[in-house]
């Protein structure tokens, strides 16, 4: 797949886990795309094994490959890595705040956001809280990620939009900018988290900060706004 390719010549998406988290792991993930979608999911993540979470596939819209923007489809496969990294650690029991390990298959049913309220910190060496993990280490990665493949899946005449749109609740006029379309763009799949609804300084505005969000996603997935063809397989 082009995008996971464009994604994997990055030496910061090799080395993920160890920079995010000043770890490796002997996990593996095999990548998959699948039809049977509704087009409200981008992808599952899910163990290969009852007995382990060493071995994880990540299954993708395959309509969403066409559908989406590039830099959509490259935030779910890094969204989708770090969530199989956090399952392995769960999964092993090094991380569950309950201080047991839960059935791995019950960790499949969660999103990213549901996983981290359950999550024992003290097990990641550089996260000493949920909010530290959230907004510290996972969002920033995310979107380090996203810029690094930028030029590579954003078309050259989409660099610099000049576009205005007027989200709700108040319809007050705003400009496209790509800095903050990557940065909602990373907030995706983390909106069950306590630490995500409860913060007042990363997100001071919580309803205005969702209907950016919601806007960016539109805006960016809608192909007679932007060039989706930057990645064609």
């Amino acid at each position: 797949m082009c995008i996971y390719n464009k994604l994997a010549q990055s030496s910061n998406f090799k080395d993920l886990f160890i920079d995010t988290f000043n770890e490796s792991t002997d996990m593996h993930i095999t990548f998959k795309l699948s039809n049977s979608f509704p087009d409200s999911q981008s992808a599952v993540t899910s163990p290969d094994s009852l007995n382990s979470a060493s071995h994880q596939t990540i299954t993708l819209n395959a309509n969403h490959i066409t559908t989406k923007h590039p830099l959509t489809i490259a935030q779910t496969i890094i969204h989708e890595t770090l969530h199989a990294f956090l399952n392995y650690k769960q999964a092993n029991g090094e991380c569950d705040s309950t201080n047991l390990s839960p059935s791995i298959y019950d960790l499949e049913s969660l999103t990213l956001g549901e996983l981290l309220n359950d999550f024992n910190y003290n097990c990641i060496e550089n996260a000493t809280n949920d909010h530290n993990l959230m907004f510290n280490l996972l969002i920033p990665v995310m979107v380090q990620q996203l810029n690094e493949v930028f030029n590579s899946l954003v078309a050259t005449e989409d660099l610099d939009p000049t576009l205005f749109f007027y989200p709700p609740p108040n319809g007050n006029q705003h400009s496209f900018t790509w800095e903050n379309a990557i940065y909602y763009m990373s907030l995706e799949g983390l909106e069950e988290a306590n630490s995500y609804t409860s913060t007042t300084t990363e997100i001071p505005n919580y309803s205005t900060s969702e209907a950016l969000k919601q806007e960016y996603h539109i805006l960016i997935n809608n192909s007679s706004t932007f060039n989706h063809s930057t990645c064609e397989e």
